[in-house]
Order: C-alpha cells, then structure tokens, then sequence
C-alpha cells in the first residue's frame, strides 16, 4: 500500500524537486498534492482526507503553514522543508518535529524518509502537541517577512542563492538571477512582478520592467539627461542598468536612505 503524501511549497522547482525525489525513493510513495499557499491549502482540507504525511515549507506567498496547522491539527506526520535560521532548528528538534534545509538533496530526504518508518500514521496525540508547542515556541513575526533565500537551475542541479549573493533579478524571456559572481541562473519565478512580492524593499529597487537591483550591487549612478539614471554594478558584473524616468525620483531617495 502506498504511503499518500501532501507537499505544501510556494516555489515551483522546489516543489517539483520534492515529488521527484519521492516519487523516485524507495518507500512507495504517492504524491497526492502540490499546494502553494495558505488559501489553497485550506481549501483543499476542507474538501479531501488527511494524507499520511506532510512536507511543508514555512513560509508561503499568503501567510505561514503554521496558520494552516493552527486551524487543522493535522493526524499525521509533518516534516519541514524549510531555509529558517538555526534557532528556528533547535525548537524543530525540540518538539521532535522533522526538517529540511532547502535545496532538499536525496540524502537528507532518504534519512528523513526512514525516521518516517517509525512515526505511527493513526492520530497521535503526543505530536499533535508538540506541534502546537512548536507554533508557540517559534512565535512568528506578525510583520510581514521576505525571502532570504532563492532557488535557481545550475547545470542538472538546483542550487539556493542567498540574498546576500542576489545581485540583481532580470527578464530575458525567463527570470534570471544574477549573481554577485556574474552567474545567471534560470529561476522558475514567472515575472519580475512575482518576484517584487517577495523581497525587502530596503535593499531590492525595481528599476524598470526588467531588472531588479540589490543595493550592494550597485558601483556608481550617473544622471542621464533624458531624466533616466544609470546604474553601473560592480566588478565583476558588467551591467549597467537604467531606472526608468518615472522611478528616478523614488530611486534617488531609496538610494540616499540605504547606503551605508
């Protein structure tokens, strides 16, 4: 009999990367379910039976799994895919929850899978309260958080890039990171504008209609006389990217206010 799986992940690559790896792994595993946020999954619980186990990211593009879970107190097993910072890990361990750090490769799920084994998949009372114990000891922010963290082909690979290593975002047909190294790497994000949502206003700028720029990027800025700015970005990336006429003015203030 097959072990049903829902996997609860806002990012395309990852998720498709999550059902590969399952669906490829030795424990007979169906993936019943893709959902990207907090509306679908809502909707979908409403409407279906409880799966026999969960892989879900934390932060979604509506809100957290964790406001799925509050109404739910699903009977099954969940196990976190998650890019959260190392105190965030310790409460994981603490409440004897399972995780992942993303980019999820096939050893770490194949480690996760065989702790799986020993997880009853009737209702237990005992993790139903260390999640809610996991809930209160997080203790989110109510402040909306951004993405620190992006996923990206390299080569057969999918490979995370920091936001500290994010250069610039650009549409060339796809969305593309650039990297601070000068790598661009296809992501799987669908318009710039998707991207927007999702990061800091304080150190991304949209420039125009194709690019969006880190701040720690950016070399030098020089007026242009049609009342556009060009941005030249640092050695070793040899863009220079021009902020459109009717951003000019925004782009001087957040500029002036975030340089450092």
């Amino acid at each position: 009999m097959k072990l049903k799986a829902l996997i609860i992940e806002d990012e395309a690559l990852l998720a498709r990367s999550l059902v590969r790896l399952l669906e490829n792994s030795t424990h007979n595993i169906e993936v019943i379910g893709v959902l990207e946020s907090v509306r679908a999954c809502q909707k979908w619980f409403a409407n279906n039976a409880f799966p026999d186990v969960i892989f879900a990211d934390i932060q979604l593009s509506d809100g957290t799994s964790f406001d799925v879970f509050k109404e739910i107190n699903p009977p099954c097993p969940i196990i976190f895919t998650t890019a959260f910072d190392q105190y965030a890990i310790r409460a994981f361990k603490l409440n004897s929850v399972d995780y992942l750090l993303k980019p999820v490769d096939e050893k770490e799920m194949a480690n996760a899978l065989e702790k799986l084994k020993k997880f009853s998949l009737q209702k237990d009372e005992t993790s139903l309260s260390s999640l809610q114990e996991l809930i209160k000891t997080i203790s989110l922010p109510e402040q909306k958080t951004f993405k620190k963290r992006f996923t990206a082909h390299f080569g057969n690979s999918i490979v995370a890039v920091g936001e500290d290593r994010v250069a610039a975002f650009f549409r060339d047909e796809l969305i593309f990171v650039l990297t601070a190294e000068n790598e661009s790497l296809i992501t799987d994000y669908k318009s710039i504008e998707e991207i927007e949502e999702l990061i800091d206003p304080q150190i991304f700028f949209r420039a125009n209609r194709q690019y969006i720029i880190h701040i720690a990027s950016i070399s030098s800025i020089k007026p242009h006389y049609s009342g556009k700015i060009n941005v030249q970005l640092k050695a070793p990336l040899k863009a220079e990217v021009s902020v459109s006429r009717e951003r000019a003015a925004e782009f001087k203030k957040w500029f002036e206010g975030n340089v450092g």
